[in-house]
């Protein structure tokens, strides 16, 4: 199976409300792919290191960008250096489960990258 990607922002806006800060602002790359199904996989690359959303505001603000579409959100934290990264699915509307890359990459197909920060080529870890 192969996903057709059909978007990819580079400056994705989207708000977080962080304990102790309020509402935050901040950016972060958006693509999304069309699967088999007619669905959209879709995958923020969150910025700094962590998501912070524990209301799961941020999946309904991706699901905004698609109205009208079927959308599975997955959001990718890059850790730092490309040690420590993660891939959390939008479960429920209200929280994010961990999501190993592996399912990604056979959802996706052999454009996407795991951990892509790297940069060192597909696969895991660059292998």
């Amino acid at each position: 199976m192969s996903a057709e990607m059909v978007c990819d922002e580079r400056d994705f806006a989207y708000t977080v409300h962080v304990a102790g800060c309020g509402e935050m602002r901040r950016a972060g790359q958006l693509r999304a792919w069309r699967e088999d199904d007619g669905g959209l996989l879709v995958l923020l690359t969150v910025h700094g290191a962590s998501l912070e959303d524990e209301s799961g505001v941020v999946a309904d603000q991706v699901r905004l960008r698609f109205v009208g579409e079927q959308v599975d959100v997955v959001a990718y934290e890059p850790g730092w250096w490309g040690a420590g990264f993660a891939y959390l699915r939008s479960v429920g509307g209200t929280r994010w489960v961990p999501l190993d890359a592996r399912v990604l990459a056979d959802r996706i197909g052999p454009s996407f990258v795991i951990d892509d920060e790297e940069g060192t080529g597909s696969g895991w870890g660059g292998a």
